[in-house]
């Protein structure tokens, strides 16, 4: 699976991170846990306050099951105004 970083997020990792989902899938908790284990940098910036994850077009909890067609981006806080 191709996950997507935007902002600073994408600052520190590039736009995407390639992560291979166990068979049958994973909730969303569980691919940061494996986003982690690849890059513990990114894994604490994911967790920060604000950060929000997207599966398709929508804001997603930490319980979204994925699967492998699913597409996950990864957005930091924004302001502006």
């Amino acid at each position: 699976m191709q996950v997507r970083f935007f902002g600073r997020l994408a600052d520190h990792a590039g736009s995407q991170l390639a992560v291979a989902l166990p068979t049958g899938g994973c909730t969303l908790c569980a691919l940061q846990a494996l986003i982690a284990e690849q890059d513990p940098a990114l894994g604490a910036a994911l967790e920060r306050p604000g950060v929000r994850a997207c599966v398709g077009r929508d804001f997603a909890a930490r319980e979204q099951w994925l699967g492998d067609d699913d597409a996950v981006e990864y957005w930091p806080p924004v302001s502006g105004g």
